[in-house]
């Protein structure tokens, strides 16, 4: 890409000089005129389409790495937002918050995230924070609409492949239409309060723990079941399951990830409510590790 972003003004430059080259040529009777151009066109059309599929293999053969698509960015530094940058940091994997809040933002960089403030909505916020480096885009902004315009705008302007919605109800218990639409997830295990949350987050009333999946029991849920009814863990925001680590890889929760054995997740856990909370994981084969675990 950088070759053929250096290739490409000189090319112009050498088409532009061609054609006067040409067209003086003609003037004067000269014979090759038209040819002279043809060849100079021809010579740069394919010096860029080899530029294009040697960049990959030559890259390799040097050790150089091209940009790779790892980093997250997170729409909203508050409450849930936070409690899954934690998570991710604590994984090494890059991630950026965006918010319009100056506070918000103050206090998440003060916390030792990486923060951009601004609109998400406009193309330069999110140059501002590297979205051409970004593979995920998460929408956690207790307001429904502005995570989906936030995730479109992300897969639209900069082609991010996966895109996720935190949502505060499940119509008949499907994904709603809105996330289908911009071809997301719905976050997490099902539906959640970011504002109640926030509050929690914000009286230090929130706990990150390990849990391990050792049976079953619970299933991912298909995009059209209305049957099953959604787990009561989150009925009453006890918890919300942050991300899964399955294979080495640490993935966001989603409404679709079906628990395997041996997944390891990351839960938010309401203090007050701890002790309900880790109950009702268990039910759904969600266990306290026996030993402390890395991420």
């Amino acid at each position: 890409r950088l070759f053929i972003a250096w290739i490409a003004p000189r090319g112009i430059v050498a088409a532009a000089l061609a054609s006067l080259a040409a067209v003086e040529m003609t003037r004067s009777g000269a014979a090759g005129g038209a040819e002279l151009r043809a060849l100079v066109f021809l010579t740069i059309t394919v010096t860029v389409v080899l530029a294009g599929l040697t960049a990959r293999p030559v890259a390799a053969l040097l050790g150089v790495r091209l940009p790779s698509r790892d980093r997250v960015a997170i729409l909203g530094a508050h409450g849930l937002g936070l409690a899954l940058g934690e998570v991710l940091r604590q994984a090494d994997t890059p991630a950026v918050l965006l918010d319009s809040d100056p506070k918000r933002c103050h206090e998440a960089e003060e916390a030792g995230f990486t923060v951009v403030f601004g609109d998400a909505m406009e193309e330069r916020t999110m140059l501002r924070a590297q979205f051409e480096s970004v593979g995920t885009a998460i929408g956690l902004t207790p307001n429904v609409h502005l995570n989906s315009l936030f995730t479109n705008q992300a897969r639209q302007l900069f082609g991010v492949p996966l895109t996720y919605i935190l949502v505060d109800a499940l119509p008949g218990g499907k994904r709603p239409d809105h996330v289908k639409r911009h071809e997301a997830e719905v976050l997490f295990e099902g539906p959640h309060d970011a504002e109640r949350w926030d509050v929690r987050w914000r009286h230090r009333e929130v706990v990150i723990e390990p849990f391990t999946h050792s049976a079953q029991s619970a299933t991912a849920r298909n995009e059209d079941d209305d049957q099953k009814p959604i787990s009561n863990v989150q009925a009453k925001e006890q918890s919300v399951i942050l991300a899964i680590r399955r294979d080495k890889r640490l993935v966001p929760m989603t409404l679709h990830l079906a628990p395997r054995p041996g997944d390891v997740a990351w839960v938010a856990i309401h203090v007050p409510q701890h002790e309900e909370a880790v109950t009702k994981l268990q039910e759904t084969g969600w266990n306290s590790p026996a030993e402390e675990i890395e991420l």
